[in-house]
This record gives C-alpha cells, structure tokens and sequence, in this order.
C-alpha cells in the first residue's frame, strides 16, 4: 500500500478507536521500524490496559502483511517458568495468532505478548481495511482479554 493509502487508512482507524473511548498516538517510522499507531486497550472490566500496537509491512509483490502486537504484561515479576508452560496450552486452542515471551537478557526485559500478523492486498482501499482492521481488533481484544487476569496473576505474583 502506498504512503497515501497508509495515511488514510491509519487516520480512518484512529478515529474508529477513539470513538470507543481509547486513546491513540501515531508513531512517524523511526530506527527502522514502519509507521505504527499505539492503542492503549482496556482487557479487563476493571480499566486494566495493555499497549497495542497496529502497522503494515510490505511482503510480497502482491501483499502487505498487517500485525497486531499487544504487549500484554510489561514487565514479568515472578512465575516465569510457570508462564512459559501455560503458553503451550494457550497456544494450542487460540483461535487467531499466539502468545509469546519476549526476553531480552542484556537488557534485563521480560514481557508477555500476543502477535497476530494477516496479509492483504496492498490494492486494498484504505477505508475497506480499517474496516478489516477494527473488526480483527474487536476479535482479537477478546483472546487477549479472556487471558490477562490468569497472566497477570502469574506474572505478579498475586492470587
């Protein structure tokens, strides 16, 4: 999709979550990474939030690949190895994209995530895509939600 296309559809899905009451912030490329617009996304009933984070990459000469990264826990406290067990688990029966840990030894970082990357047509008109988007959104906030108290519990250390 061409920088106008992008431009269009990440305005036309900025305004779908912000009227669902979320707050947004457009990231300009950076480092070597693509435009990306941060959601932070509510999981829980409660007002818990994990950071989303939405972008496109090209793929091939017929597909872009749009991904869907939610930073699920932060940072992991305790419960680690328990964690990396129950992934398996989690894994096998989520229906859309997996959950992972990211560890980063050098600089002391342990997070949980959730990935889930869709190709589509880089032809695709903006607007159609936002739609694609947001309802991959609302599908995909529900797997993350149905699991964040278990993950937070674990991670935490609580009860």
């Amino acid at each position: 999709m061409d920088h106008t296309g992008l431009a269009q559809f990440f305005e036309k899905l900025e305004a779908e979550i912000r009227k669902g009451g979320m707050e947004t912030v457009l990231v300009p490329p950076h480092d070597g990474m693509n435009e990306t617009l941060r959601v932070l996304m509510p999981v829980t009933d409660e007002g818990d939030a994990s950071l989303l984070e939405i972008m496109t990459v090209p793929y091939a000469e017929d597909a872009d690949l749009l991904i869907f990264y939610f930073t699920v826990i932060a940072k992991i406290n305790t419960g680690y190895e328990e964690l990396l067990r129950i992934l398996h688990e989690w894994n096998l029966h989520c229906p859309l994209g997996a959950f992972g840990v990211f560890d980063n030894e050098e600089q002391g970082v342990k997070q949980l995530f959730f990935k889930y990357s869709v190709p589509f047509d880089p032809e695709l008109e903006p607007e159609e895509l936002s739609e694609n988007a947001w309802l991959l959104m609302t599908m995909l906030y529900d797997i993350v939600s149905r699991k964040y108290k278990e993950a937070y519990r674990i991670t935490k250390g609580g009860d």
